[in-house]
């Protein structure tokens, strides 16, 4: 069995009730510590998905700023095969 802590006392404002009725309506359960267990647990995965999707727009920020550089150096380097071109006699 794991150790745990206890936590009495612990005030629950209305709105937090009301989101833990939910969590043992869905949960089945009626034990609230179970409630609170899972509450704590819905939390650590989706911040965890939170997590990863603000490292995925950072990379996507990231490419889209890469892609911007390349693109402006296509350009240049488009102008100066154009310019080169014009240059030669045919």
């Amino acid at each position: 069995m794991r150790e745990h802590l206890r936590m009495d006392g612990i005030k629950v404002f209305e709105e937090d009730a009301k989101i833990l009725h939910l969590v043992m309506q869905e949960h089945k359960t009626k034990n609230k510590s179970e409630a609170w267990r899972i509450a704590l647990q819905e939390y650590r995965k989706n911040r965890d998905i939170t997590q990863s999707f603000c490292e995925l727009k950072d990379e996507f920020t990231a490419s889209r700023h890469e892609i911007a550089q390349l693109k402006s150096t296509i350009e240049d380097l488009y102008f100066l095969v154009q310019t080169h071109s014009r240059g030669k006699p045919s």
